[in-house]
């Protein structure tokens, strides 16, 4: 697969339509290497590759206590049981 205008414009559009697509979707779609497609995504429309991230800061103060009880419950079993782990 060349850097056509044609394959540029087929990629684009497989990400605009899909945005969780991966690249090894649209390689196998456009039956091209994966390092082609990957050429395009990022010198010719600019993209990058990102990862998602387990955000903290974004939990309910209900969500954050949740763990804590959680530990302090085991500790409390611990205690109390002597075989307990």
């Amino acid at each position: 697969m060349t850097q056509t205008e044609v394959n540029i414009a087929a990629v684009a559009d497989f990400i605009k339509n899909n945005r969780q697509i991966t690249s090894r979707m649209i390689a196998k779609s456009l039956n091209t290497p994966k390092t082609a497609v990957l050429q395009i995504l990022k010198e010719d429309l600019g993209k990058r590759k990102l990862r998602a991230h387990f955000v903290p800061r974004s939990l309910t103060p209900e969500q954050r206590e949740d763990p804590v009880t959680s530990c302090q419950n085991i500790i409390v079993k611990d205690d109390a049981y002597k075989n307990f782990f």
